[in-house]
């Protein structure tokens, strides 16, 4: 109990600071009209609210729960270690959506029509048949090349390729680009998507935290995906809107955050056993 209304005090101030910046930002957009984007947003708000909390509780009582089977390691300390586990899955899951991944596969015909495609609906199949042939190379090179390597390849073709479509909607008709160029492009994308985050994800979160808390943690950045499938879903008519160049900017900026929670913070579990997966967190320096 002591634990808990030590980590209330503290996240009174920090929670009710995000809150009333999101609660600012919802207030605008409903007066604005914007009444999906508004309730989109104030979902995250919840979100924010509800896992800041509970997340740092759960993870302090599970590890004073076993604390008697990790010797040598500061109970404190490997609280804050868990937590930075579970934020980095959640921050993996939700930053995945706004690479763009869902966007252009809940959007693709409207991309495309808007891009001058004739028949976007034909384009839209060859996604869907890229996406699914790539799926399932994944399941056979997963193991063989590595999470992070896949990540790493996958991710860098990504930027590449958005940054290639972007520059399409902004200055393909002054430099001469045609429709072949952005549909290559968007294919490499779907490619690149396929074979990295869409494969990997799921098994990354179902191996990459310690025994003690992988039910919970698990549970909490999946709660963190769907949030952000929801909020794409909600923001990507408003932002091609604004700027179908732009949009596909910013899908290739979310990238570069993504890369570096991979580099730093989450490790490599291919070939690990999730004993070596624990010692992983655990051993982990101030």
């Amino acid at each position: 109990m002591e634990h808990f209304i030590s980590l209330l005090v503290r996240s009174v101030f920090v929670d009710n600071m995000v809150f009333a910046f999101f609660l600012g930002m919802c207030s605008y957009l409903a007066v604005s009209k914007s009444v999906k984007t508004a309730i989109g947003l104030g979902i995250a708000v919840i979100f924010v609210q509800v896992i800041t909390l509970p997340v740092n509780y759960l993870l302090q009582t599970t590890v004073l729960a076993n604390g008697a089977i990790i010797e040598g390691v500061d109970l404190t300390f490997l609280a804050f270690i868990l937590f930075i586990a579970v934020i980095a899955g959640s921050a993996i899951a939700i930053l995945g959506q706004f690479m763009g991944v869902n966007a252009v596969l809940y959007y693709g015909p409207k991309i495309f029509a808007d891009a001058g495609f004739d028949n976007p609906m034909f384009s839209t199949v060859l996604v869907g048949v890229v996406n699914m042939v790539t799926t399932i190379l994944a399941v056979f090179i997963i193991d063989k090349v590595g999470r992070k390597q896949l990540i790493y390849w996958g991710v860098s073709g990504m930027i590449i390729c958005l940054m290639a479509i972007g520059i399409y909607f902004a200055w393909g008709s002054q430099i001469g680009l045609g429709n072949g160029f952005m549909l290559t492009f968007f294919l490499a994308y779907v490619f690149c998507c396929a074979i990295s985050i869409s494969a990997i994800v799921f098994v990354l979160l179902s191996e990459m935290y310690p025994n003690s808390v992988r039910g919970r943690a698990m549970s909490i950045a999946g709660f963190a995906l769907w949030i952000g499938t929801y909020l794409i879903g909600q923001l990507t008519p408003v932002l091609l809107g604004w700027s179908q160049a732009g949009t596909f900017f910013i899908f290739a900026v979310m990238c570069v955050p993504y890369m570096l929670i991979m580099w730093k913070v989450v490790p490599e579990t291919t070939g690990k056993t999730l004993e070596e997966i624990e010692a992983y967190w655990t051993n982990r320096k101030k």
